[in-house]
């Protein structure tokens, strides 16, 4: 069976909904053998503790934590937040450039029995060699 790299989306509307997604991954889905979640910092509805809270409530289950306000070609976007996480998707293949196989998933959608591969919207793609300019904040 090949491993598979999850990729959970959110954003603060959804944070505590993201832990039961993040949970019900491991459970569903036996390939899976890596979750990152990517959090919408840039969203109006972020708190100040917002990634604090993330790391607390998603760490112990998650491998990666990614902010888009790190990421020049997200903040551009801050106007626009459906747009903002659409664009995510699309640059899947950038902000993973050496994952042969990811599985993504919005930070609101919850599996109650496993999917088969052919079912999940799986991606298998050749890396690029090009990321995208993250950005330290400040």
């Amino acid at each position: 069976m090949y491993r598979t790299h999850a990729i959970v989306l959110t954003y603060p509307g959804h944070f505590l909904l993201t832990k039961l997604t993040i949970d019900q991954l491991y459970q569903t889905q036996p390939e899976v053998n890596r979750i990152t979640v990517i959090v919408d910092d840039i969203s109006n509805l972020a708190w100040q503790t917002y990634i604090s809270d993330c790391d607390s409530l998603y760490d112990n289950r998650v491998d990666q934590i990614i902010q888009l306000s790190h990421y020049r070609e997200f903040k551009r976007l801050r106007n626009y937040p459906w747009l903002r996480q659409q664009t995510v998707k699309l640059y899947l293949d950038r902000l993973f450039p050496n994952d042969e196989f990811v599985f993504f998933i919005d930070g609101d959608v919850l599996l109650h029995k496993h999917q088969e591969p052919c079912n999940i919207p799986m991606t298998c793609k050749a890396p690029r060699n090009r990321s995208l300019n993250h950005t330290q904040s400040t």
